[in-house]
């Protein structure tokens, strides 16, 4: 595999990692804090079993690591940088919600 297939394989696989609203919730979370996983259970309103599992698939392809201390341990971004396309593509949906909501406001308008 040349390393341009190779970089899209890896491309899609952080893409599938971090493409489900739990995950896109937590990467959202650890970006000003480091959080133990019972912090973070309780702050997203989420089981920490499951909470665990979604931080165990992001752990494996490196978007989060796992820092042990004396109370047990806290996870963090493994890359910050990770968070660029996250806001490019929060930007994005921001911008798409608002002209639909104005285009149905026009035929809501246009309709009387």
């Amino acid at each position: 595999m040349d390393t341009s297939e190779e970089a899209y394989r890896l491309h899609a696989e952080l893409c599938r990692t971090v493409g489900h609203p739990t995950r896109l919730r937590i990467l959202d979370a650890l970006r000003n804090r480091e959080w133990t996983v019972g912090e973070l259970a309780r702050e997203l309103g989420v089981e920490q079993s499951n909470l665990s599992q979604h931080l165990s698939v992001m752990r494996r392809v490196g978007v989060v690591v796992r820092r042990p201390h004396s109370e047990g341990a806290s996870y963090a971004l493994h890359d910050p940088a990770i968070l660029e396309p996250f806001d490019a593509m929060r930007r994005l949906l921001i911008r798409t919600l608002a002209e639909r909501q104005r285009s149905v406001l026009s035929v809501v308008r246009g309709g009387r």
